[in-house]
Parts: structure tokens; C-alpha cells; sequence
């Protein structure tokens, strides 16, 4: 046997020249694609999340990761090519045609009101058993993300991050996937109702610095040759795009699952859902800071107390001993949060001047509208934070981003707990919740006061 190195010997001081890097034969939505002059192979697929063979609920809990998945240009749907049935476990591809429902997943998170309505949000790739095309354009390096967006997210950003963005966080997560460059495709339910795309675009960030994103209807749209398209014209050949990598199926990884709401009946507080889960909470807001907005998640709170002029002791409640008390907490105030019912244009503005006369300068209170700021500017606002205070709702969600030990005081309705389950569960932040009812300024300072 000889041993055969495959490396190159170079004379003293002489270099390799680098590779000169293949020039892009075509983009889709701004990306690089290369014609691949063979056949798109067939793909391995990896399904975890369930064993209940082919029954009528195992595509809720089914997870799926594709090694070549591809777009067919003309009939306009996601397809994978059998073109060889061996080269897929056995139980899978013997038969003469692959069963559908053995690759069908839940794209997007389940709500309460799909679940109701067996099918909603099901989804599975058409499997072709003809001869594939000779060729093909791929996409490299990015894994695809197939979802279905979930119903509300487009005016709440509760729903962009909790719904959307987190079940794919948890799909990435599964399949060892999170440091990938992405592609989010947003699919279109028969009678879906187009929705504006502002909130999406906002929060894409948190999916990372260069997540790409794409509407079903703007896949075809967005394709543009650099030349003659290198297709087989003559034939009836399928045009199609293929990404090396495809994951699909976060039906059940939103923060309510497909049993509950977030929070709106006491039903939801007597089951919950996310018991054990603080532990991918606490990775997701990480992952985010991390590898998407380049912030380290290992920021402490602002603020410190100094114990020569500031006694917590004997300093009597609603005033402190003295100016000087070192750096001063950060609180930050969440204004007209929410314009829901009696949670609607709460501005706090007794609490803030009470805040400010109780804590003097012991405290920065920081008064906030976040719908003005962009993504980072509200990450960068909370994440040395002390204090959040907000009504509880989606925009609530910014409080994710406060710092191990912060406090997050939230005013609810009285009967909605909203996200109660998700903050009740989430372990590096303490939770105070305050009705609406005891809507009072003596209320909050008593909380800052008894939590140093």
C-alpha cells in the first residue's frame, strides 16, 4: 500500500497563487448563484421530533434537515428529486412513490386557532420520481428557512420575535445550525392575506448580520442572469435552484406551543408551557447580541451604590441621605407601549417624577417611545439596564435584551397575564407584575426600594 499526500512541494520563497474565485452566474433576491452542469442529487433528509409513524398529528412534531433543496422555477413550488431510492434509508424511499406525508412538518409556529383547523400550516416539498434536469443553479452557503409567517407578527413585535424568530432560532439550534448565513422564505397559505412587511424587516437583524429574506411570490421576481440563462431551452426540463442545506418544521417551538395564547386566559397560566425551557431563552437572547448585533451578552447593570452617602438601612422611604451615590441605576420607561384597552397610551409619567423625587440621583430615568428607535439603538438602551418598566404586550419584548439580575416591573390587565409564561420562565431577569388596578407611584418606587 503507498501513501499518497495530497499536498503541493513549493521551491524556497515561491507562493501559491490563491484560487481566482468563480464569477457568479446569476443572483436571486441579491444572493450569488452557479450553474452546476449535472444533475441536482438526490437529498439526505434527517427527520427528528416524533415516532408515530404516519399518523394524522406526527407532522406537528416533525423536524426536517435537507442536503439539497431546491426551488422549480416554472411551477413555481419547492421540490427534492428521487433519483436514486438508495440512497435514502430504506423504510423511506422503497416504495415506487415516496408517501408525502412522511416529509410534511409544521412551517411557522401553530397557533390555537390553526390547531383547531387539522392541516393549517402543513407543509412538505414536492417529491419528483422523473428524470431530474441536467443541470441547475446553486445557491452556496446559506441554509434555507422555509416558513409560514405567523398571523399577527406583522403589527406586534412580540409575534416577530417569539413566533417568528425564535422557533427558527430553536430549529437552528436543533440541527447545529446557528452559526450559518440564512435564508428566510416566507410561503403563502391558500387565502393568506398579504401583510405589510415593515416589523419583519425591522427585527430581521436578529437573525444575523446578513440574513437574506424573501416573500414565495418575489422568488422568481428576484432572479437575474449574468448572461444567457445556462437552462436546457429545448426540453421540458425543470428549471430549478438548489441550497446545499434546508431546514424546516418549528411548528411547536414558539412560546405557547399550539395550546395556548400568551397569556389572555387564566387557562394558559394553569398549564404552562415553557417550564424548563429559560435555558434556550436565555441562548436566544445571547445568540442574537452575539452573532447578530456584535454585543456582548456578559454586559452587567449600570449603577452602583456607594454606602458612605447612601444608606438602604436607615435612609427613610422616598428619599436618600445624599447627592453623591456613585453611578446611577438606569431606568428605562417603556411610554405607550401598547394600545390595547386599558393597557393603551400608559405614559407613566407620575411614576417617572416620582422616581426622580423619591431616588434623586441615585437613579437615571430614561423615558423611551420604542417604535422610534431601530433594533440596536432599543438593544443598546436595555442592555445595562437596572430597571424596565413597561405595560406587558409585545413590545415588551425589547426587556428579553436587560442584563443578568435587571428588574422588569409590568403592568397588566387584570385578567391578561400577557407573556406570562414566556417572563415567568426566563432566568436571569426578576419579574414584578403590577395590576392596572394598583396603577399607583408608590407601587414601583416600593419595588425599587426593597430590590437594591
Amino acid at each position: 500500500h503507498h501513501l499518497q499526500l495530497d499536498f503541493e512541494i513549493l521551491p524556497p520563497n515561491v507562493t501559491k497563487k490563491p484560487q481566482e474565485r468563480r464569477r457568479a452566474d446569476g443572483s436571486w433576491n441579491g444572493l450569488d448563484i452557479y450553474y452546476v452542469d449535472m444533475p441536482p442529487v438526490t437529498p439526505m433528509v434527517h427527520c427528528v421530533g416524533e415516532n408515530f409513524d404516519n399518523s394524522n398529528r406526527s407532522w406537528l412534531y416533525r423536524s426536517c434537515e435537507y442536503s439539497h433543496f431546491c426551488w422549480d422555477v416554472k411551477e413555481q413550488e419547492f421540490v427534492v428529486f428521487r433519483e436514486d431510492p438508495l440512497a435514502l434509508p430504506y423504510q423511506w424511499w422503497s416504495s415506487t412513490k415516496m408517501p408525502s406525508s412522511m416529509l410534511d412538518v409544521a412551517a411557522g409556529s401553530q397557533t390555537k386557532s390553526w390547531f383547531a383547523r387539522p392541516g393549517v400550516g402543513k407543509f412538505s416539498p414536492r417529491i419528483v420520481n422523473t428524470t431530474p434536469p441536467s443541470g441547475y443553479y446553486r445557491l452556496a452557503n446559506r441554509t434555507m428557512l422555509p416558513f409560514y409567517r405567523h398571523p399577527t407578527s406583522y403589527r406586534n413585535p412580540g409575534h416577530v420575535q417569539w413566533d417568528e424568530f425564535l422557533p427558527l432560532y430553536v430549529l437552528l439550534d436543533i440541527f447545529d445550525r446557528t452559526d450559518d448565513s440564512l435564508l428566510l422564505v416566507q410561503m403563502k397559505r391558500p387565502n393568506d392575506v398579504d401583510r405589510p412587511f415593515d416589523l419583519l424587516a425591522k427585527f430581521l437583524t436578529m437573525m444575523g448580520a446578513g440574513a437574506n429574506y424573501m416573500n414565495i411570490r418575489d422568488l422568481n421576481n428576484s432572479l437575474q442572469f449574468f448572461g444567457p440563462p445556462k437552462w436546457n431551452a429545448s426540453s421540458d426540463e425543470a428549471h430549478v435552484i438548489c441550497t446545499d442545506t434546508a431546514l424546516v418544521g418549528d411548528g411547536l417551538f414558539s412560546d405557547h406551543g399550539h395550546h395556548h395564547w400568551h397569556g389572555q386566559s387564566y387557562g394558559d397560566r394553569e398549564n404552562p408551557y415553557n417550564t424548563g425551557k429559560g435555558g434556550i431563552f436565555r441562548r436566544f437572547r445571547n445568540w442574537i447580541l452575539e452573532h447578530s448585533l456584535n454585543i456582548s451578552p456578559k454586559i452587567s447593570r449600570r449603577g452602583r451604590i456607594d454606602p458612605n452617602t447612601y444608606d438602604l438601612d436607615t435612609a427613610p422611604l422616598g428619599r436618600t441621605t445624599g447627592n453623591s451615590t456613585g453611578t446611577p441605576f438606569k431606568v428605562v420607561v417603556s411610554q405607550s407601549s401598547s394600545n390595547k384597552g386599558t393597557r393603551s397610551n400608559l405614559t407613566f409619567v407620575e411614576h417617572i417624577d416620582a422616581l426622580r423625587e423619591t431616588l434623586g440621583s441615585a437613579v437615571e430615568v430614561l423615558p423611551v417611545q420604542l417604535p422610534e428607535l431601530s433594533l440596536r439603538d432599543q438593544i443598546e438602551l436595555v442592555v445595562d439596564a437596572t430597571v424596565y418598566i413597561s405595560a406587558a404586550g409585545g413590545s415588551t419584548a425589547t426587556a428579553m435584551f436587560l442584563p443578568k439580575g435587571a428588574h422588569l416591573i409590568l403592568f397588566f390587565h387584570p385578567v391578561q397575564y400577557l407573556d406570562y409564561d414566556f417572563w415567568n420562565n426566563f432566568p436571569h431577569l426578576n419579574v414584578h407584575w403590577i395590576g392596572l388596578w394598583k396603577n399607583t407611584t408608590n407601587s414601583t418606587t416600593t419595588i425599587l426600594y426593597s430590590y437594591p
